[in-house]
C-alpha cells in the first residue's frame, strides 16, 4: 500500500490550512473531526471540573462504572487510555486519596492489585457520565435516514485508526473477528455477525460490544478496505 504522503499531491499541506482544505476533501474531513473533538473535550472538561476532577480522572471513573463485571489493573487501564503505567498509577492514587477508587489484591494473583469504584466513586461517575448528553441531543436532530450510514462510516474510520496503531482498544463491530463485512446483498443489512449468526442492519453496528473479539487478538488481520460499508 502506498504511504499517505505519496497517494495524492494535495496531501503535502496541513489539514488546518484553509487553502489546503479548499483543494483536498480529506483535509476538510480531518479538520471537521478536529472541531468535533474540540467540542467533546470542552463538554468533558466542563463536567469534570464541576465534580472537582481532571478530565482523565473523570474518564477513569466512567470507564470503571460501566465495566464493573470485569477486573481492571494498571496495565489494562494504560492500554485502554493509551497512557504510560506510571501516569495511570498517579491518576489512580489521586482517585484513591479522594475516596473514589479502591485497590485490592486479585483473588487469582495476590501480587496483582485491582482497582474498582467505591460507593462514592460510583455516584460521582454516574453524574459525570452525562457529560455527552448535549452532543447526543444534537445528533438526535439529524435526519434519521442519514444516521445508519454515518455510524457505519465512523466505525470504519475507527477500524482504520486501530490498524494504523492510532487507537489501541476499539471494541466496535468493524474491528471484531466475528464481523463479516459486505456478505449480504441487502444494502440495509450488508454485514453479518458470526457470533450471533445474523445479518446486521447498519443501525445495529456497535461502537462498544462486550462480546467483541479483536481481529488482531484472533491472529488474523482483515484488510481495512474490506470493512467499508456499502452505500444504501
Amino acid at each position: 500500500m502506498p504511504s499517505p504522503a505519496t497517494t495524492d499531491k494535495t496531501a503535502s499541506g496541513s489539514c488546518f490550512d484553509p487553502g489546503q482544505q479548499q483543494r483536498d476533501v480529506d483535509a476538510k474531513i480531518v479538520a471537521a473531526l478536529e472541531r468535533l473533538a474540540h467540542a467533546m473535550n470542552n463538554a468533558l472538561q466542563d463536567a469534570s471540573y464541576a465534580q472537582e476532577l481532571s478530565p482523565t480522572q473523570a474518564q477513569f471513573l466512567v470507564y470503571l462504572l460501566y465495566r464493573e463485571d470485569s477486573e481492571h489493573n494498571l496495565t489494562e487501564l494504560a492500554r485502554h487510555f493509551r497512557l504510560r503505567v506510571p501516569t495511570v498509577s498517579d491518576v489512580v492514587s489521586t482517585l484513591v486519596a479522594k475516596g473514589l477508587i479502591e485497590r485490592n489484591p486479585s483473588h487469582w494473583d495476590r501480587r496483582m492489585r485491582l482497582v474498582r469504584l467505591t460507593a462514592e466513586g460510583r455516584r460521582k461517575a454516574r453524574r459525570i457520565a452525562q457529560w455527552a448528553e448535549s452532543l447526543r441531543w444534537q445528533v438526535r436532530q439529524m435526519d434519521a435516514e442519514v444516521k445508519p450510514q454515518f455510524l457505519a462510516t465512523l466505525l470504519h474510520l475507527i477500524a482504520r485508526l486501530q490498524q494504523a496503531g492510532l487507537i489501541t482498544v476499539a471494541r466496535c463491530c468493524t474491528t471484531c473477528l466475528y464481523f463479516q463485512p459486505g456478505v449480504h446483498d441487502d444494502p440495509q443489512r450488508p454485514h453479518h455477525c458470526g457470533l450471533l449468526d445474523i445479518p446486521l442492519y447498519l443501525h445495529d453496528l456497535r461502537a462498544d460490544c462486550p462480546d467483541h473479539k479483536s481481529v488482531l487478538a484472533g491472529g488474523e488481520s482483515r484488510p481495512a478496505q474490506e470493512t467499508v460499508s456499502k452505500d444504501p
